[in-house]
């Protein structure tokens, strides 16, 4: 069954997020993992069943991913991955986070999206080890098309994504990575000429668990 807005809307709207332990010195960042109706499948539409539960109007999703500008001392330097970053102390939750993170890198203003809920927290993890950092993925769907303004000192590119190939797993490859002299191939997805892995791969695996149980 294709991955539509109404089946992401109620597996989200029913999940309680797991939360990491949070100490009173421990850091908290937050991630937006935007989403959006791309393109109607006419040909997987055409062949559904009746009865089937994607509506005859259903489209399917898409995700908004950034590739990082490359900068001097950040461990996720050139990745691709969601808008987002650490809380401020102006901020008054980690959704204000998110949101805030949106317009100030890629111009998106969340405050009129339908927020769809949290993903289970993740503890960061850089250069293979454990970081004092927890992650809050909080989850939106923007109804209308919005022009993007990435500030370049942060955003190198935007793009797109559907995500059914990420469900079915077509689009599932290895990247790569050397540590300490030991070699590695790390999950992750195809996304044009970019590979998705790290952090988001385990975020954007979090939401596909979700919505494929």
């Amino acid at each position: 069954m294709p991955l539509d807005l109404d089946r992401a809307r109620a597996r989200l709207g029913a999940h309680t997020p797991a939360m990491v332990p949070r100490g009173e010195h421990t850091k908290l960042a937050a991630v937006a993992l935007v989403l959006r109706e791309g393109p109607r499948d006419v040909g997987s539409q055409a062949g559904s069943h009746v009865g089937s539960q994607v509506g005859a109007h259903a489209r399917p999703l898409e995700v908004l991913l950034i590739k990082r500008a490359e900068r001097q001392h950040d461990p996720w330097s050139g990745h691709v991955a969601f808008p987002g970053g650490r809380h401020d102390a102006a901020d008054a939750s980690l959704y204000e986070t998110a949101v805030r993170e949106a317009r100030e890198e890629v111009g998106l203003c969340l405050d009129r999206a339908e927020h769809l809920g949290r993903l289970d927290d993740l503890q960061a993890v850089a250069r293979a080890r454990l970081v004092d950092l927890v992650i809050e993925p909080h989850v939106f769907f923007v109804a209308h098309d919005e022009p993007l303004a990435l500030r370049a000192a942060e955003v190198e590119e935007a793009l797109w994504v559907p995500l059914e190939p990420m469900l079915t797993g077509a689009s599932l490859t290895t990247r790569p990575y050397v540590h300490e002299g030991r070699s590695f191939e790390m999950p992750g997805y195809f996304v044009g000429d970019h590979v998705v892995w790290g952090l988001t791969h385990r975020m954007l695996e979090s939401f596909l668990d979700l919505v494929r149980a």
